[in-house]
């Protein structure tokens, strides 16, 4: 430990030692309000995450506070700093409360090497900026500077954070109180403000956290069982109805794809050559197709919750117990005698979903490891796991078995994950060169084939011929985050599409969505109902 002190010691005698002592004060400011920025602007380019205010307010208290504490405290302030500021960052871009992000750490061997190394990166960098502030020779400060030094950090903080606060004023219309989250219109303007000056990561992480407790609290209470929401499959198994009931006509496998990061293109030609598989003539005559638009709102998991319980639930599913998940699909469709099968291509610890995929009600659940027990390759992108097309294809060889059981198949898509990679290595998608606005942008590009190539995975899924007619249904979970908001722009931030693929053979009846799930009624259900929302979405053929 003396050898340590020495160390130490002799470092900041050391450091910066051609400085002249009148510029030590000006590189302590410029330390505390720039530079302790780097690890979050590392991982603005490396990891992806959606870029917010350009300066940290917790750097510039630090700072303040390190003029007051022993430096001992500065390097854990910085690093506990940085890994909220980071924290944060991860959960505004994917829209996982912060403790989520968290728990999910268990499972960093489902990322890319590439993907796994800009996370060391970015932490070796905030180790670098760290040590900087332990080793920084304070001591050659005079005390009578550091009023002055406190203040030069103080006067931009209150001043940007005021200039922040009048941008917002003016974009809502009124003063909002600072310390609250919008919610709301004021909310979706808020977002459309310039990027502000300062983050306030420990202030975003304790309103997470607060969010969290209120739902935890209502589930101790027996309330918030999750509102009703629209959803693509529901209308679906609306149609379904007297086919799934009555015990003379064959039941239909029922195939329920999540398309990953799959949003409402606001370019109509982009958004027609993403779906453009479906329109051939070879599913045109086999299917009657339903196509259109439902509201999401938050990540993969919510939008889980959404098609297979029709409820608002969110990251709430994740602790939900077997009983109160019994009016989901899984279970109502176990009630009516089909076989239930849930697929994804990563592991099935990641946001726990061996656990409550079980008590949703699937009877098998196949996740990376199964498929490469299976064989089936792999994909490179932010997350590794089972190629998407290859899923497709097994499960086309599971549909051409003989069953004496109608099959519920969900499945997760998941090369579409972003950040995608660049390039995105897909075969057989379109050409971006076909289109300016996909050819302008790498990324996009790269979001564009792995969506489309999931999408031509589906479609060939659709030809496959099956003893039971296979009734699809292709949803979108949640709008492409990209970290750019000029390509965030590009795509609704309220809707994602679905397409509906009905056998021709199976009628529609005409009251079709008219209610949102009426396979609750038989299970007796209490469960308030609402009516199904679909919102069509017009063609540009």
């Amino acid at each position: 430990m003396a050898l340590l002190t020495q160390t130490i010691q002799k470092s900041r005698s050391t450091l910066l030692q051609w400085l002249p002592d009148s510029l030590y004060g000006l590189y302590f400011v410029m330390f505390y309000a720039v530079l302790g920025n780097i690890p979050f602007w590392a991982a603005e380019r490396l990891v992806g995450i959606v870029p917010a205010g350009r300066f940290g307010v917790e750097y510039v208290a630090i700072g303040i506070l390190a003029l007051l504490l022993p430096q001992f405290y500065s390097a854990p302030l910085l690093i506990f700093a940085i890994s909220i500021d980071i924290l944060c960052g991860v959960s505004r871009t994917y829209e996982i409360p912060p403790l989520d992000c968290l728990t999910s750490v268990c499972v960093l061997g489902a990322f890319s090497r590439g993907r796994l190394a800009s996370f060391a990166a970015v932490i070796a960098i905030a180790l670098i900026v760290s040590a900087a502030a332990a080793l920084f020779p304070i001591q050659r400060i005079p005390k009578r500077q550091h009023l002055f030094l406190a203040v030069s950090l103080a006067v931009p903080l209150i001043g940007g954070l005021a200039t922040d606060y009048l941008v917002i004023a003016r974009m809502v219309g009124r003063f909002p109180i600072p310390w609250q989250r919008l919610s709301g219109t004021d909310g979706i303007r808020a977002e459309l403000r310039p990027r502000p000056i300062f983050r306030r990561s420990s202030l975003q992480l304790f309103q997470e956290q607060e969010s969290l407790g209120s739902i935890e609290s209502a589930e101790l209470k027996g309330q918030n069982d999750g509102a009703p929401i629209p959803n693509a499959s529901h209308l679906a198994f609306a149609s379904l109805q007297p086919h799934l009931v009555d015990s003379h006509q064959l039941q239909p496998n029922v195939v329920l794809v999540l398309v990953e990061s799959w949003g409402i293109f606001t370019n109509q030609e982009a958004r027609d050559s993403i779906v453009a598989p479906f329109f051939g003539k070879s599913i045109s005559e086999r299917y009657q197709i339903l196509e259109g638009a439902v509201p999401f709102h938050g990540s993969t998991v919510a939008g889980e919750s959404r098609e297979l319980c029709g409820k608002d639930l969110g990251f709430k599913i994740l602790n939900e117990s077997a009983q109160l998940l019994i009016s989901c699909l899984p279970r109502q469709l176990q009630a009516l005698g089909f076989h239930t099968l849930a697929a994804h291509g990563n592991s099935g610890h990641f946001f726990r979903r061996t656990d409550w995929y079980g008590r949703l009600g699937f009877n098998e659940q196949w996740f990376r490891p199964d498929f490469q027990s299976q064989g089936l390759p792999e994909c490179v992108g932010t997350i590794l796991g089972t190629c998407d097309a290859a899923i497709a294809q097994w499960m086309g060889t599971k549909l051409k078995g003989e069953h004496t059981q109608p099959q519920f198949v969900y499945w997760v898509t998941l090369n579409s994950h972003l950040p995608v990679p660049i390039p995105s290595r897909a075969g057989g998608a379109p050409e971006c060169t076909n289109m300016a606005l996909l050819s302008a942008d790498p990324s996009l590009c790269s979001w564009y084939h792995l969506v489309s190539t999931a999408q031509n995975s589906i479609a060939a899924l659709a030809k496959v011929d099956t003893p039971r007619p296979t009734v699809f249904v292709v949803v979108g979970d949640h709008a492409p985050p990209f970290a750019d908001s000029k390509l965030r722009s590009l795509f609704s931030s309220t809707e994602v599409p679905y397409l509906v693929l009905i056998p021709r053979s199976i009628q529609i009846p005409s009251h079709q969505g008219d209610s949102l799930l009426p396979l609750l009624s038989v299970a007796n259900s209490s469960t308030p109902q609402t009516a199904a929302y679909t919102q069509p979405l017009h063609r540009g053929r």
